[in-house]
């Protein structure tokens, strides 16, 4: 625990260094990781010798294109070849997912890199404005309830969890009465409560931040729950591989790139458009399992701002436009952000909605219609999703249900798309 307050200290010092500083920080980081690699990862080590490169050829991040990008298809396939000779993975922290494709994922992450993981993680936060005395509530999946910490029975770190399947009500209730400086949540469940405080006219006492996470954060959520809570949102962006990679700031000019922590890459694909690509991340404090090059599955912006008015030097990264996996191929072929149509929040006459293309001209449309619900709702449904694909010829068949279905993981998936990209 004392060491955690160590590696805390260096990342905040980091965060106000200047861009060299940080990128000699990242380099020495790298090198030092891929030396391990090569010398104890079998994928890795087999990825040089095919390449005929040595360690000495990766230097900083900008040589990193010299080794291959690494899919979550070949981490499922080959877990072994991934895991370093030299740990023990019976002493390591094991994660497991299945991911969109079903195929589970097993990651491991020793001691060390588990406290760097959370360390970042804390850093967005402290950053935004939380201090180690605050009350925190964050709503979660239940498999990431644990017991309290000897620190949080002295008052620091103080974190209540609620479930994200219990009920608006519930949550709202228990967060009226514990009444927490900080509120951590997915978008989703949090424009859920916002909805119950606005239609039952709850007064609430506003928490400093409120932090979002684990879902793409649309502009009409962020504005609906500032609006019920009456504080300012935070958006934080990671994935399980990593935990935390990037963070806004108050100023809502990007998300800063912890650089200190990854290397995050936005490399350019042929089908998407602009300034948009999948994200590559190698981690730099895992070393019991190195993901070096790893396609996270994600589309980001880059960022076209050298630095945030804020005065931070960690760069920024520009929107991020959602999984590589619900990207929506319009009939032309052409590829957008699943931002393009997620676009409904507005409409009167529905609660909520999700939008799933069946194929590249059919979206099907499950709404929760409520007491404003007209014919126009139907025709300001059609007309947004038109627009969002540039008026391309597609049909859009609408349904009620009664209720729009959470994940196994809690989340709610506004748009979901079954065509794969080639």
């Amino acid at each position: 625990m004392l060491q955690d307050f160590v590696y805390l200290y260096q990342f905040q010092k980091n965060t106000w260094k200047s861009r060299s500083e940080l990128e000699d920080i990242q380099s020495k980081k790298l090198r030092a990781l891929i030396n391990h690699a090569y010398q104890n990862v079998r994928f890795y080590r087999e990825a040089f010798i095919e390449r005929n490169l040595h360690p000495d050829d990766i230097k900083t991040a900008h040589d990193l294109v010299k080794l291959p990008i690494v899919r979550k298809k070949v981490l499922q396939q080959r877990p072994q070849d991934f895991i370093a000779k030299n740990y023990n993975i019976k002493q390591c922290r094991k994660t497991r997912t299945s991911g969109s494709t079903g195929i589970p994922l097993t990651l491991y992450t020793d001691q060390k890199g588990e406290s760097y993981n959370k360390i970042v993680n804390l850093r967005a936060m402290i950053e935004n404005g939380m201090k180690l005395t605050d009350k925190i509530m964050e709503i979660t999946h239940p498999e990431n309830f644990i017991n309290k910490s000897w620190f949080q029975c002295l008052g620091i770190y103080r974190k209540e969890r609620l479930s994200v399947y219990d009920s608006p009500e519930t949550n709202v209730r228990n967060f009226t009465e514990y009444n927490p400086d900080m509120l951590i949540g997915y978008p989703s469940i949090l424009s859920l409560m916002a909805d119950y405080i606005a239609k039952n006219s709850i007064t609430i006492t506003p928490p400093k931040k409120i932090f979002t996470t684990a879902e793409m954060l649309f502009d009409a959520a962020r504005q609906k729950i500032m609006s019920a809570f009456g504080c300012d949102v935070i958006d934080l962006y990671g994935c399980t591989e990593f935990r935390r990679l990037a963070w806004e700031c108050s100023k809502h000019e990007g998300y800063h790139a912890d650089i200190d922590f990854a290397v995050i890459e936005i490399i350019k694909d042929n089908f998407l458009e602009g300034e948009d690509g999948s994200i590559l991340v190698t981690g730099l404090h895992n070393y019991a399992m190195p993901l070096i090059r790893y396609q996270n599955g994600d589309v980001a912006q880059v960022s076209q701002q050298e630095r945030c008015s804020c005065g931070r030097r960690l760069p920024l990264i520009g929107k991020i436009k959602g999984r590589m996996d619900d990207m929506i191929i319009l009939p032309s072929g052409r590829v957008i952000s699943p931002r393009s149509i997620n676009v409904l929040d507005y409409i009167e006459g529905i609660n909520r909605y999700r939008i799933i293309q069946e194929e590249k001209g059919l979206f099907v449309v499950q709404i929760e219609k409520n007491e404003r619900f007209s014919e126009q709702t139907l025709h300001d449904i059609e007309e947004q999703i038109r627009k969002g694909c540039f008026d391309e010829y597609v049909t859009i068949q609408i349904k009620e249900v009664e209720q729009i279905p959470q994940e196994k993981s809690g989340k709610i998936r506004t748009v979901i798309s079954k065509v794969k990209l080639e």
